[in-house]
């Protein structure tokens, strides 16, 4: 009897061992997704031409063309506007003072003004700059010096963006 009790006892653990449920240790773990996405400033001509061709006989503004700026620098960026003969359209015989302007909504327009320094304009992050803004570039002469000769003129004028 003692080994019918002894048997019957290992049975019964072994079948509360069988039937109890089996614990699953539950473990999980987790992990960080980072990137950088890097600041991209351009500029792109949309329709100044190589040469932008100017009426000298017409003092009303006139529109070169546009420029299209993109930038996504969580600063923004700066645009600078110079001239290489300080707002002179020269030959060899003279020059004549000219305006120029930028369009473009406030952020990136200014009334046209001779170009005898460069011209920088901060501009903030928007959207509208990250997915390319227009700006037109305008002429404008007030009045033609007395004296100038007649011929060809010309400046060249340098455009250009940087992230802030």
């Amino acid at each position: 009897m003692k080994n019918l009790i002894g048997v019957s006892a290992a049975g019964l653990i072994a079948t509360l061992v069988i039937a109890s449920p089996v614990q699953a240790e539950n473990t999980s773990d987790s992990f960080v997704i980072q990137g950088s996405l890097s600041a991209v400033c351009f500029l792109e001509n949309k329709s100044v031409g190589e040469v932008a061709y100017v009426d000298l006989d017409k003092l009303a503004p006139q529109i070169l063309g546009q420029f299209k700026y993109t930038c996504n620098a969580p600063d923004g960026f700066t645009r600078t506007i110079s001239s290489q003969n300080s707002g002179y359209l020269t030959n060899s015989s003279g020059q004549i003072p000219y305006l120029l302007g930028s369009g473009g909504g406030s952020f990136l327009s200014f009334p046209p003004v001779q170009l005898q320094a460069p011209v920088n304009t901060n501009v903030s992050f928007t959207p509208a700059i990250a997915n390319g803004f227009p700006a037109n570039i305008i002429f404008k002469l007030d009045e033609l010096p007395q004296g100038v000769v007649a011929g060809d003129y010309s400046d060249t004028v340098h455009v250009s963006i940087a992230a802030n």
